[in-house]
């Protein structure tokens, strides 16, 4: 974001000045002539030229302010009155400077900064004198893309139009010589679709984004120390918040869902350091308290546990292998705290089931089943001393 800071020039002095001047060159002579000449430096050569209309009235003053015997200002009066001044800063035989003048004081002046004859930058002053306004041609065009305005000479804000389509695009708004807030519409279709805001040392804090530019912010973007720590999402575009990321150090670390809008997270995601998801909570029927819990790594899921009747304990778990098919699962079936039924599987199919009926901790029946998931063979510990007793 290139600020101008462009200042009026000085390329003329007051018009009070200018009359001192003609008071000089009027000096030696008793009678009016349509162009005087002056030396003003005493160097042997002419360095100003003052010229009249018939009535004796000034016109325009020409100067050769450097004493190169080249002509670089031009001074232009109307009534007495400076009304212009041409310059050429850079004397290099090209006007490259016009200053515009009412009632004697500085209104407007104009540049050309690269020599091409094209005005790249326009300067406007108030009523005291003071830098009000500037135009800039950004890549000398012929286009004017950029506008700033002051206010006590202080910029207050400034206007770009990126795309030269003639609608301004971007605005930045300052408060005591500091950008504050800037916003931005992105896809140049006249709507502002992107805010951002600043703090009183310049560093961002708050990005507001309407990503489907319909009309209405759906990100909300959180920043410390020019970090992101948070971003409120609209997922679905219907005006309400249902998405809430959270970062540490930059990176997202968790993720929250509102998946039926009724105010209420339901669910939430953890994230590895490098970005991967290591844990899924989710509270799937909605009242309030967490029921199902996931847990990944290196993005896959590895174990899946479940309290069944929202005791507050699990009661059901299942773990899986790299094929992401389970290889085992526990069950609490009396829901006491103390795994009972033990399930096994191959290929994502059930292989065998262990279970401790009588809950002193030992297997006391084993089923066995096929690939097809049948029942093949029974085992039962009748004396409960871990071991298998009949086999039908």
């Amino acid at each position: 974001m290139t600020l101008d800071e462009t200042k009026p020039g000085q390329g003329c002095p007051a018009h009070i000045i200018c009359i001192v001047v003609l008071c000089i060159v009027l000096g030696s002579s008793n009678s009016f002539s349509k162009m005087l000449k002056k030396d003003t430096n005493n160097d042997g050569d002419i360095d100003m030229w003052a010229y009249y209309d018939e009535d004796g009235n000034l016109i325009k003053i020409e100067i050769d302010s450097n004493f190169d015997g080249k002509r670089d200002e031009w001074r232009y009066f109307e009534k007495g009155d400076l009304v212009r001044v041409e310059t050429d800063t850079n004397h290099n035989g090209k006007i490259d400077t016009w200053s515009f003048f009412e009632g004697g004081k500085l209104k407007r002046q104009e540049q050309d900064k690269n020599g091409d004859g094209l005005r790249e930058i326009i300067v406007f002053l108030d009523k005291e004198g003071e830098k009000e306004r500037v135009v800039i041609d950004s890549n000398s065009n012929g286009k004017f893309d950029t506008f700033s305005f002051y206010k006590k000479e202080e910029l207050i804000k400034q206007e770009q139009d990126k795309n030269e389509d003639g609608k301004i695009d971007t605005w930045f708004y300052f408060e005591k010589g500091g950008l504050k807030e800037a916003r931005f519409d992105t896809n140049f279709d006249g709507n502002v679709d992107t805010w951002v805001y600043l703090n009183n040392l310049g560093k961002i804090t708050k990005e507001k984004i309407d990503t489907n530019f319909d009309g209405k912010v759906d990100l909300i973007k959180h920043y410390q120390k020019k970090i992101l720590t948070l971003e409120e999402i609209d997922s679905n575009h219907d005006g309400q918040f249902n998405v809430r990321n959270e970062y540490k150090k930059g990176s997202l670390y968790r993720q929250l869902q509102d998946r039926n809008k009724d105010s209420k997270w339901d669910l939430w995601i953890y994230f590895s350091k490098n970005g991967e998801m290591k844990k899924l909570q989710i509270d799937k029927d909605y009242d309030g308290r967490i029921d199902n819990w996931y847990f990944y790594k290196n993005g896959k899921l590895i174990r899946h546990e479940q309290d069944t009747n929202k005791d507050g304990k699990i009661d059901l778990c299942w773990h899986y292998g790299k094929d992401g098919n389970p290889i085992k699962t526990y069950k609490d079936k009396d829901k006491d705290g103390k795994w009972d039924i033990f399930f096994f599987y191959e290929d994502g199919k059930i292989t065998r089931v262990e279970e401790d009926r009588n809950r002193d901790g030992k297997i006391d029946i084993w089923k066995y089943c096929n690939k097809e998931g049948k029942l093949i063979k029974t085992e039962k510990d009748l004396d409960y001393d871990g071991r298998p007793d009949i086999s039908f």
